[in-house]
């Protein structure tokens, strides 16, 4: 018998922590998630956007690829990476959300400290935007549109005046920003040096100093205030990054939506209807 919720919630919290987070383990999780969702949704209605969101990881598919070059194992593997690597992520969020709504809730039944006028006062956003780019300049173009119609400012680094400065000091210094979103575009080529079979097809990446980018972004900020948008064109996606996972950009397509879904997790009062 619980006399408080936030005591059951707990006991959620300690069961889901040791559960593995994987594509093929994630039923275990899903089925945690059937039975916390009633009390979230009675107790706590305003977090079940964000709840649902986490229990419902978007999986990457097979794509159909035929050619000389095609190595099916390779692909298998790197699918099985990438929805592995989204279910730590969604068992990430969900842990986070669960620990912020015992924590509200202990303090509206009274068992948790008083939060301090410093604590009820939001912390105001920054509104900048940074865009990391390489060489697509439609790609940059529409990005840059979608955040200035959404009301916040975008942060081109080449548009900015160079003031003396290096590359990397010139990037340092704009770096101060709220979000990031970092363009995968499929400006280079390569391959493994290393390969069991004949020299494997250059597949198309994007650029190293963009990967550098959005490595310094995520931890400069936090994962949720980074979105990756990666061209559907480009297939080879560093391993260290699968876990961060992506969105695919075509023109005026579904990527618009869920970028606004991440800011508005991360905080943003933004709106799908703003769209252009």
């Amino acid at each position: 018998m619980y006399h408080r919720i936030s005591d059951l919630l707990e006991e959620k919290l300690e069961e889901l922590l040791p559960l593995t987070a994987t594509r093929a383990e994630w039923p275990k999780i899903d089925a945690w998630c059937t039975g916390v969702r009633p009390i979230i949704q009675d107790r706590r209605p305003s977090s079940m956007g964000d709840f649902s969101r986490a229990a419902s990881p978007t999986w990457q598919h097979l794509a159909v690829t035929l050619g000389p070059s095609y190595d099916r194992q390779t692909e298998i593997e790197e699918c099985r990476r990438v929805n592995d690597a989204r279910a730590e992520k969604s068992k990430l969020k969900l842990v986070a959300l669960l620990r912020t709504v015992i924590q509200l809730m202990r303090h509206e039944e009274g068992a948790g400290p008083q939060p301090s006028t410093a604590d009820q006062s939001p912390k105001p956003l920054n509104e900048r935007v940074f865009i990391v780019h390489a060489h697509d300049g439609d790609m940059k173009n529409e990005v840059a549109r979608v955040i200035r119609c959404l009301g916040l400012t975008e942060v081109i680094l080449e548009e900015q005046p160079n003031s003396g400065r290096t590359i990397l000091q010139k990037f340092k210094d704009h770096s101060d920003v709220g979000f990031a979103v970092v363009l995968l575009s499929g400006d280079d080529k390569g391959y493994p040096i290393k390969h069991n079979k004949r020299r494997p097809r250059p597949r198309l990446r994007a650029r190293q100093n963009v990967i550098f980018e959005l490595g310094y972004f995520i931890g400069r900020l936090q994962p949720s205030c980074v979105f990756a948008l990666k061209e559907s064109a480009v297939i080879e996606i560093p391993s260290d990054l699968l876990a961060f996972g992506y969105s695919t950009y075509e023109p005026r397509g579904t990527w618009r939506n869920q970028l606004v879904s991440e800011l508005r997790a991360a905080g943003y009062s933004v709106s799908s209807d703003d769209l252009p």
